[in-house]
């Protein structure tokens, strides 16, 4: 129970990144001209621009050590907050008796289509905290991370990451799949 209240917390603090559409509003027949111009000039402009961050759900696999939920695995909450088009955020957040989440500035190498434009790979490392039980035995450990990104469709994104924390003089290592639905931050504002 003691985690339950960071674990919460991190979810709160990941839906403003949720986008819903919104509902159609009526529109004077005058301008409904107008209205399909700039209909199209924003549908061309959202298939120019990729939508690179994302939230979704997930799974990590210990692989070594116990000293954290990433050697032990569990349930995760994953992210990403896209900066620019090769800097992000990576966050996740695993759900064990001890809660750990994690938080990795990582720099992206997108690997795409040239004549499609699409992306097909986005391959990223980075370094950054892990935060382990915020209401307990409350340790701040160092991070690094590495994985790869995966475009399904135009909605979605699979992902693969290496988690490595560094506990009390010990190496934790945890292996994250994960499926997340993407979104673009510039929706939101």
């Amino acid at each position: 129970m003691k985690n339950i209240a960071i674990q919460f917390a991190t979810i709160i603090l990941l839906c403003p990144y949720l986008h819903f559409p919104s509902q159609a509003q009526n529109i004077d027949p005058e301008m409904e001209s107008d209205r399909e111009d700039i209909e199209v000039t924003s549908e061309e402009e959202e298939e120019k621009e990729p939508t690179r961050s994302y939230i979704g759900l997930g799974g990590t696999i210990g692989i070594s050590g116990d000293a954290t939920p990433l050697g032990e695995g569990g349930f995760s909450l994953i992210g990403r907050s896209a900066f620019t088009d090769k800097f992000s955020l990576h966050t996740s957040s695993l759900f064990q008796d001890d809660g750990l989440s994690l938080f990795s500035l990582t720099l992206g190498f997108p690997i795409g289509n040239s004549s499609s434009e699409r992306e097909l790979l986005f391959p990223f490392a980075g370094a950054g905290i892990a935060i382990e039980d915020l209401f307990g035995d409350f340790g701040v450990d160092a991070l690094i991370t590495t994985g790869v990104d995966i475009p399904i469709g135009k909605k979605f994104v699979g992902t693969a990451r290496v988690n490595i924390t560094f506990p009390e003089n010990d190496t934790d290592i945890g292996l994250l799949l994960g499926i997340g639905y993407n979104f673009s931050i510039s929706d939101l504002f």
